[in-house]
């Protein structure tokens, strides 16, 4: 009987291997020296948590910013938790991000979804050819993306930005060169935009410092424009993962 149920626990382990195959996980952090979003600096320094369970093709994520420096002298940071569910399948892939953002004593409820909430809910689209990655996302919820017209009634806006991001390797570095597009956005989400704009021209320079053979520390800066409102940022950071 003994020797049943060993062939029998046996007989499973290869499905337990399988099935532990066919999900993944992996974690990580940047520490970054400014919190940049699409063009616009939103902090200054933060740590940036990032989680990620895939199977398949499809993946459930979460994603922060949490500020480490007070926000331009004033004595408030902005934080942010986006709630990331997608699909991916060869260089395409569709994703649903729910993106909650806070700031100084400001501290709303987050499983408040009313008129007034801090959630933004945002779709995007994209194709990766290796060589060149696009993406498109609008803003489709939300009452921060909203606007008020000339009645006093709330709109959405869907607000949408464009990204083409080309990586190369050149010197020994990896680089990425982005541009960003905001296509239509009538009530200013965007910094400097109203309707069409360019607000990102930016360059990543990433090398990995070898700490062990099996693990590397990959270090990056960033160089971005932003000619909608006409300003540079030059920023630092690190990556920690762990898949």
């Amino acid at each position: 009987m003994r020797h049943h149920i060993l062939l029998l626990l046996l007989s499973l382990l290869p499905c337990s291997s399988f099935a532990q195959k066919r999900v993944q996980a992996s974690i990580g952090a940047d520490l970054v020296s400014h919190f940049m979003w699409r063009g616009e600096q939103d902090g200054n320094a933060a740590i940036q948590p990032e989680f990620e369970v895939r199977w398949r093709g499809l993946y459930f994520g979460l994603w922060g910013s949490y500020g480490l420096v007070e926000n331009n002298g004033e004595d408030w940071t902005i934080n942010e938790l986006d709630v990331n569910l997608g699909w991916r399948y060869k260089g395409f892939s569709i994703e649903l991000s729910d993106e909650f953002v806070t700031w100084g004593d400001f501290k709303p409820k987050y499983f408040y979804f009313k008129r007034g909430s801090n959630h933004v809910l945002e779709a995007n689209v994209g194709y990766d050819f290796g060589f060149l990655e696009l993406k498109w996302y609008t803003n489709i919820s939300g009452t921060l993306e909203c606007y008020e017209d000339e009645h006093g009634n709330l709109k959405h806006a869907y607000a949408s930005y464009f990204e083409a991001k080309a990586p190369f390797r050149l010197a020994g570095f990896d680089w990425e060169g982005t541009l960003g597009i905001v296509p239509y956005n009538p009530h200013g989400w965007y910094d400097g935009c109203h309707g069409f704009c360019i607000n990102q021209l930016a360059m990543k320079v990433t090398k990995e410092i070898p700490i062990t053979k099996s693990f590397h520390l990959p270090i990056y800066v960033n160089l971005i424009a932003n000619p909608a409102t006409e300003r540079f940022y030059f920023t630092f950071g690190l990556h920690v993962g762990i898949d």
